[in-house]
């Protein structure tokens, strides 16, 4: 039988996994875009891509990122979150 407290585990450790290949694969667009803009001689489309909407999906990602500013609550947030409680203590509240 699976407690709350093992299913949460479980949760957590697949959104750990989830966070990473985020991580990966936003890299990968990275290069991929910068790429095809160096190919096209068009440099403007990938800091354009840089400058807005791939910003915007690594800020909501995580705080690990060179932009000024972030979001308020990021995914990696949300796991720590969910893994220590909002106060950042898992001593109350949480799965039993």
């Amino acid at each position: 039988m699976t407690t709350d407290t093992d299913r949460l585990t479980e949760i957590l450790e697949d959104l750990d996994i989830i966070l990473n290949e985020m991580n990966d694969h936003i890299g990968e667009v990275d290069a991929l875009v910068r790429e095809a803009a160096t190919l096209r001689d068009e440099p403007i489309i990938y800091d354009r891509a840089k400058g807005y909407w791939m910003a915007q999906i690594k800020m909501a990602v995580s705080d690990d990122h060179d932009y000024i500013g972030g979001a308020s609550i990021t995914f990696a947030d949300t796991i720590s979150e969910l893994r220590y409680g909002e106060d950042g203590d898992d001593s109350e509240g949480g799965a039993e």
